[in-house]
């Protein structure tokens, strides 16, 4: 009885913690898959994914605001009168990235944090979220995770940061993407509509059917040739977008 409370309870725990989450942030289809992990989990009564997703969201709050997570605290406390750091999966120790992890941490660490560089440099964006980012990568927020959680749980956090930074440079004016996709195909040989996922299915879909069909599509087309242009290893791809927009321009549907 007394396990099946202590699941009941971690149940409601993870669940409060999710939907808060998923009003708070915005990967909202993320959450809501999570949730449906829990529902299943709950139901076998499997306390071991229970405890696996503690962690995985002990990763995900450590990629949070730091007003976030006060706020959390604040729900939690109300709720349950505890914090989030009082309910604690069970720590692992000596738990080591591979090689191809490593790799990968090193790639995500080294885009976000030229992005993060460039995004500071403009004094009109809130410099707070850039440095919570910032201190993700750090060598002590590395080793503190992957000590309490996992490897894998780790880079899915990281995973996350990289989606975010991502998408909060594509918010920035076209000249600022231009001139950010610039810095990042010369360091990486690769820009920001490379790695959004979005963006780049809907291109590829309008280059695969081979036709545009409103003006929405020629300007998603004419912004991803302005922002490739310079780019040798996407001529091809800059060829295909040339050809469709001046179809359409032709056929006399583009707007002035």
């Amino acid at each position: 009885m007394q396990k099946n409370n202590n699941l009941d309870f971690i149940n409601d725990w993870l669940t409060f913690i999710i939907k808060f989450l998923y009003q708070n942030k915005q990967n909202s289809a993320y959450f809501e898959t999570m949730l449906l992990r829990l529902e299943n989990y709950y139901s076998i009564k499997n306390k071991k994914e229970m405890n696996s997703m503690l962690m995985e969201l002990r990763s995900i709050l450590s990629t949070s605001s730091i007003e976030l997570r006060i706020k959390l605290d604040d729900a939690l406390r109300e709720k349950f009168n505890l914090s989030f750091k009082d309910i604690s999966p069970i720590k692992k120790s000596n738990q080591f990235l591979t090689e191809k992890q490593n790799s990968e941490v090193e790639f995500i660490k080294d885009w976000s944090l030229t992005i993060i560089n460039f995004l500071k440099s403009i004094h009109n964006l809130e410099v707070s979220f850039l440095l919570d980012n910032e201190q993700i990568f750090s060598e002590e927020v590395k080793r503190k995770y992957l000590m309490e959680t996992s490897p894998s749980i780790y880079i899915k956090g990281l995973r996350m940061v990289f989606n975010d930074i991502n998408e909060m440079a594509l918010d920035l004016s076209l000249q600022l993407q231009v001139e950010l996709n610039k810095l990042l195909l010369s360091k990486f040989e690769k820009d920001l509509n490379f790695y959004s996922t979005s963006l780049s299915k809907k291109v590829r879909q309008i280059i695969k059917r081979g036709e545009i069909k409103n003006p929405n599509e020629f300007r998603l087309l004419q912004s991803r040739a302005e922002l490739i242009y310079e780019n040798e290893e996407l001529k091809t791809e800059l060829t295909e977008i040339n050809k469709l927009m001046v179809s359409y321009e032709e056929d006399g549907r583009a707007e002035v």
